[in-house]
């Protein structure tokens, strides 16, 4: 299982509230596991995704503290990794 933390902006923005979420979800990357989050909380799509289908720019990924480049989303994570899920304003 993966720890995951939403940003407080996100929750926020996807109208889950105004503090982090985290979840333990049982995904192989972290597009896995934000599409999850997605199915779980559809609001959330709108702020992650371009109506084209990609990700936005202003979402990160972070395995265990270390930021991910934007080509390594779909890296494979480990049991008891925690991926941080962060949402900035351009």
């Amino acid at each position: 299982m993966i720890d995951v933390t939403i940003s407080r902006l996100l929750c926020s923005l996807a109208a889950l509230g105004d503090e982090t979420r985290s979840f333990q979800l049982d995904a192989a990357s972290p597009v896995e596991c934000l599409q999850a989050l997605v199915r779980e909380y559809p609001s959330v799509a709108e702020w992650v995704y371009e109506p084209a289908g990609g990700l936005r720019r202003q979402v990160r990924f972070y395995v265990n503290g270390i930021e991910l480049p934007e080509d390594a989303v779909s890296t494979t994570l480990k049991d008891d990794d925690r991926l941080y899920v962060f949402f900035f304003h351009m």
